[in-house]
């Protein structure tokens, strides 16, 4: 018997709950261009980025960007790779971008938005928690 989108769903959160692993990422914008700079953009990137965590069997703790740069600490597991992570979520957040730029009469970015380098940094349990404190503080201090 097929199981139900909610059967599937209980199973997604049941996955993402074991999941024990924390990275703290950020990435830099193409030769720091602001392709970041509107609230707007901003959102659509970070909304793609957490869907294609959730299709990961991950989540994202936290997520904040400047004009420049995305940060995000992320629950993510075992099986997963960090590299693909940020692969993934660099691509997803490119998509959305240029979908949006696209409904403004903008020409879509054909080429990386993204320097080819990211930085990871392993976190435990407490330092995941402290990073997504830190990161929610950022946020609320820039709105």
């Amino acid at each position: 018997m097929p199981r139900t989108h909610d059967q599937d769903a209980q199973v997604k959160d049941a996955q993402v709950k074991d999941a024990q692993l924390f990275v703290y990422l950020s990435w830099k914008t193409q030769a720091g261009l602001p392709i970041l700079e509107s609230d707007e953009i901003q959102q659509a990137a970070h909304l793609a980025i957490a869907h294609r965590a959730r299709a990961q069997f991950s989540r994202i703790l936290a997520i904040g960007s400047t004009s420049r740069e995305v940060h995000m600490v992320v629950r993510f597991p075992a099986s997963l790779s960090v590299s693909i992570i940020a692969r993934t979520s660099r691509v997803s957040a490119q998509q959305a971008i240029s979908q949006l730029l696209g409904l403004y009469g903008q020409p879509a970015a054909t080429a990386s938005v993204w320097e080819s380098h990211y930085t990871a940094r392993s976190l435990n349990a407490a330092e995941a928690s402290e990073a997504e404190a830190y990161l929610r503080r950022q946020i609320s201090a820039r709105h």
